[in-house]
């Protein structure tokens, strides 16, 4: 599962970064709901993806923007645990279609402020989800 996948994540940087979990898991969580939802969407919808459009069709930077986020949210997965292939391939479907919500969201609004909110409150489902036993 992902929360499985999420507390076993944060149950590893822990060890090799010599932390309590309380402390990688409050670590995790400030990262996930203030950076994730701000940088991410004003890099990947804002940035790379409102670079691509002006220079590709809308289909093309939409495909590799998306592309480009879900890589880089499965990338930690192989890295920390290469034999979870199938949570892998799980993680990087649903982050394929995030983000092609977000950038659906963001041409919907014509804004990043929407796609930010949204962001937020998946992390804290995420987060919350994480947290039940």
């Amino acid at each position: 599962s992902i929360s499985g996948a999420t507390n076993r994540m944060v149950d590893t940087v822990a060890q090799r970064q010599n932390l309590s979990q309380l402390a990688a898991m409050g670590i995790f969580g400030v990262l996930t709901l203030l950076w994730a939802p701000v940088a991410e969407e004003l890099f990947y919808r804002g940035y790379v993806y409102g670079s691509l459009k002006r220079h590709l069709p809308l289909a093309a930077a939409w495909a590799i923007s998306v592309a480009a986020f879900g890589l880089r949210h499965t990338i930690h997965f192989y890295y920390l645990w290469p034999h979870l292939s199938v949570a892998g391939v799980v993680w990087a479907c649903s982050m394929l279609v995030f983000g092609s919500l977000m950038t659906w969201l963001y041409e919907r609004s014509g804004g990043l402020a929407p796609c930010m909110l949204v962001h937020l409150l998946v992390n804290i489902a995420g987060i919350l989800a994480a947290a039940l036993p």
